[in-house]
């Protein structure tokens, strides 16, 4: 989008007007999937945001004395309100995945503790200590655009935690390593074991980080449930469950 619409004016001749003109231009017509139509203010507020660290690097490199783009309004994305599961339609939710062990218990586990999925994916069995009930958050799955998964450090450094965990879940946990245990006997060296994932293939790979949201939209539609829903919904309703509690907001914050 930038190298298109800018790359073709030199730094220091890039003026105020020129970036108000690209962001006019991509709100009218700017998809590049050959729809009709422009970008969301939401996907124009990261182009913006993007757009200005280059040009704070470039004053900052005395490459230029000002920021053209200082001058320019910055997109104001339309706030939507966060899903929120009831807790019946979480039980619901629950009963409907019932017989698949490996989803209930993920569910079950963004539901108890606020994780987001990749967060859950890159949990290892060894960063969970059911002695004292807490879960070390560390490391996260993401997906890239080719497809291909890979592991990384966390969203940003708050975002490493430990949080404790309820005795139920940690009984459910410890119910399904029993079953993940008899897959180890069953595929003996052929079980993969670079990593101790909690939730993974049968033969200890890693699940494409998809086939846990396509898992969750038929588990939706199987219990009746709104379509709307997201996995992250399920984040959304552990902090207001804990926030109807009488749990504290400053609480809640560390612990997401």
């Amino acid at each position: 989008h930038l190298k298109t619409e800018l790359g073709h004016i030199q730094l220091q001749k890039l003026k105020p007007i020129h970036l108000d003109d690209y962001f006019t231009i991509k709100r009218l017509n700017g998809r590049l999937d050959g729809k009709e139509g422009g970008l969301s203010e939401n996907t124009l507020k990261k182009h913006y945001v993007i757009l200005n660290s280059c040009l704070k690097k470039a004053v900052a490199l005395e490459l230029i004395r000002k920021n053209p783009l200082a001058k320019i309004k910055a997109p104001r994305p339309e706030k939507k309100e966060a899903l929120v599961m009831s807790s019946e339609e979480g039980k619901k939710l629950l009963k409907a995945v019932e017989h698949d062990k490996l989803l209930y218990t993920f569910i079950f586990t963004l539901l108890s503790s606020g994780m987001r999925r990749g967060e859950a994916l890159g949990l290892e069995w060894h960063k969970i200590n059911f002695d004292n009930n807490t879960l070390k958050i560390k490391s996260s799955v993401l997906t890239t655009k080719g497809g291909s998964k890979y592991e990384k450090k966390v969203k940003n450094d708050s975002s490493k935690r430990t949080i404790p965990i309820s005795e139920k879940l940690s009984n459910i946990l410890k119910k399904y390593k029993k079953e993940q245990d008899k897959n180890k006997q069953f595929f003996g060296d052929d079980y993969n074991t670079s990593k101790d994932y909690v939730f993974c293939k049968p033969d200890g790979k890693k699940y494409y980080p998809g086939t846990y949201n396509k898992k969750f939209n038929k588990a939706l539609k199987k219990a009746g449930l709104n379509q709307d829903y997201k996995l992250h919904t399920l984040r959304h309703t552990f902090a207001t469950e804990l926030l109807k509690k009488g749990v504290s907001i400053k609480v809640v914050q560390n612990l997401l």
